[in-house]
């Protein structure tokens, strides 16, 4: 009988995703720093809320305090709209429900257009992308044009650039 609860105890810990409001992360390897109260999140990581919005990446971060998930290094987003975002050190914010990164990235959307862009932010509640500075968007018949901002409205399919 005790060697059964220590089994059960043991797929527990180490089998079932971690439930971070919301938020279901999966990683091989998983750490708690006592003193910061941050979860420390090593390889094949998966973040995804109940949109079904995904993040995958081989090193995370989450502070159940601040309910931040933030990413280090190469990332992949996954909107629940089916838009691709490649990038580096995104923050998923469960409080303020919004994904963001200040570092350069790429969103492909559902018609295979590559969007470049600095730094973008994320609604996940209104499946809503803004973002200002160097802007390039190379459709599908590879044409080319150069924007200072744009909005991305998901449940629209509209991109709204500006320069």
């Amino acid at each position: 009988m005790k060697n059964k609860i220590i089994v059960f105890l043991f797929y527990i810990f180490f089998f079932v995703p971690l439930l971070a409001e919301n938020l279901n992360i999966q990683s091989l390897n998983i750490t708690v720093d006592k003193e910061t109260k941050i979860t420390i999140f090593k390889n094949q990581v998966s973040a995804r809320d109940e949109k079904n919005n995904q993040l995958l990446t081989e090193f995370a971060e989450y502070n159940k305090d601040l309910k931040l998930f933030k990413t280090v290094g190469k990332t992949t987003f996954l909107t629940s709209e089916g838009f691709i975002i490649k990038g580096e050190d995104i923050i998923f914010d469960n409080n303020k429900n919004y994904i963001k990164s200040d570092r350069p990235a790429i969103i492909q959307d559902l018609e295979k257009n590559e969007i470049y862009l600095d730094s973008f932010e994320y609604s996940t509640l209104d499946s809503f992308f803004k973002s200002a500075g160097n802007i390039k968007v190379i459709d599908s018949k590879n044409n080319k044009y150069n924007f200072s901002q744009i909005y991305i409205d998901e449940k629209k399919k509209e991109i709204v650039g500006t320069d």
